[in-house]
């Protein structure tokens, strides 16, 4: 064999062994990115099933009339308030929620008032504007009367997960909207 022949031998096999490592490092990444996704599917819908869970079974303990009372007098000191309070601090302590809990009382189709929230900083009444990932849900649970969870999403305030569940007054009409969240950014972090 010629010498030419030898060095375009060695150049092809070099050429094959880069191309086959190439394909080999693609499948390997394609394979990551994938159970990657997978992961991360299968993580939200555990945490957004369990957040709605919470948020289902704390709306049963909500007096839907007691609601719209607290809604018309804004009174924090009155039993009706002290009572809906009672029940989102206990949601918050039970299930080791970071953030608060509070109910929702339509306003229109994207915006909402606070009427009770497991901190005292925040006023009965106070115009809350839904995000747009979230807008849709609420008016699903308003409208529908079911209980559902937000996909992971993002604001001004880091990664978030929430659920959301109505709120019945005596005649089974929905009158307001626990919202329950979740701080996704440690999720993130994690996965």
């Amino acid at each position: 064999m010629s010498p030419g022949h030898d060095r375009s031998r060695r150049s092809l096999r070099l050429e094959l062994s880069l191309g086959l490592a190439v394909l080999v490092s693609l499948g390997i990444l394609t394979a990551g990115f994938l159970l990657y996704q997978r992961q991360r599917h299968d993580l939200q819908e555990y945490l957004g099933m369990s957040l709605q869970n919470i948020a289902r079974t704390g709306a049963v303990f909500l007096d839907g009339d007691a609601h719209q009372r607290v809604a018309a007098t804004r009174d924090k000191s009155s039993s009706d308030y002290r009572q809906l309070r009672q029940v989102l601090d206990r949601v918050k302590a039970e299930n080791q929620l970071g953030d608060d809990v509070y109910t929702l009382e339509p306003v229109s189709d994207t915006l909402t008032r606070f009427i009770v929230i497991t901190n005292d900083s925040t006023p009965i009444g106070e115009e809350y504007r839904l995000s747009p990932e979230t807008m849709p849900l609420v008016q699903r649970v308003l409208r529908e009367g079911v209980s559902v969870y937000s996909p992971i999403y993002m604001n001004e305030h880091g990664r978030w997960l929430t659920a959301f569940a109505p709120i019945r007054d005596g005649q089974g009409k929905v009158v307001a909207v626990l919202d329950v969240d979740y701080r996704a950014d440690v999720f993130w972090r994690e996965l």
